[in-house]
């Protein structure tokens, strides 16, 4: 009995749940714009604070997928390095704020990030932090205060487990897809990423 070669099959799998060039580019084209609003309303409202990006998780590290209604997201932080004098749900809030109007849904303020939704395409969310002096990245939770987490600590991890071939890459997004196609209480993104 010979084995089925399935290496095809899953090539073209991979092609069908991977972001294309287009998408890519009106995601960046959308990241721009939101980065520019909040740096805008920082510097008109609270100049105090200087924001900072870095674009995280799954589009960071290659692993993003279209599910099976053609959306995908990215993830791009937005930084502070000064302590808040006011809470993490009020920070979170001017970055609301920021953002409101870029789109025609309202953005969504989360337990751990602003939400804008581009209508059937995309999701740009906008996790919080702030970080002074060599203490851990605290990130803004809504109901809850601060949190410690580090995302560029997560993608250094992840970049130096990934082999030249891109065959963690790739299972990382068959298990999502996976995820997604099944969709009641399946594990996370990121609790997959681990796994694989």
């Amino acid at each position: 009995i010979t084995m089925a070669n399935t290496h095809n099959l899953f090539g073209e799998f991979n092609k069908s749940i991977s972001l294309t060039q287009s998408k890519k580019d009106k995601m960046t084209s959308s990241k721009n714009g939101l980065r520019a609003k909040i740096r805008k309303y920082f510097k008109d409202n609270h100049s105090e604070y200087l924001p900072k990006f870095y674009i995280q998780g799954s589009y960071k590290m290659s692993t993003a997928i279209r599910t099976k209604d053609d959306i995908c997201d990215l993830d791009d932080g937005v930084y502070f390095f000064r302590e808040p004098d006011v809470s993490a749900k009020t920070l979170q809030s001017w970055v609301c704020n920021a953002v409101n109007g870029y789109t025609s849904i309202s953005p969504e303020h989360r337990q751990k990030c602003i939400r804008n939704i581009f209508t059937g395409d995309y999701e740009i969310d906008i996790p919080v932090y702030y970080k002074i002096d060599d203490k851990e990245y605290q990130l803004a939770v809504k109901d809850s205060g601060w949190e410690d987490s580090d995302p560029k600590a997560m993608i250094d991890w992840f970049n130096a487990e990934k082999d030249a071939e891109g065959i963690l890459i790739r299972i990382v997004k068959y298990l999502k897809a996976w995820c997604d196609f099944k969709r009641n209480k399946m594990p996370s993104g990121l609790a997959m990423t681990i796994l694989a």
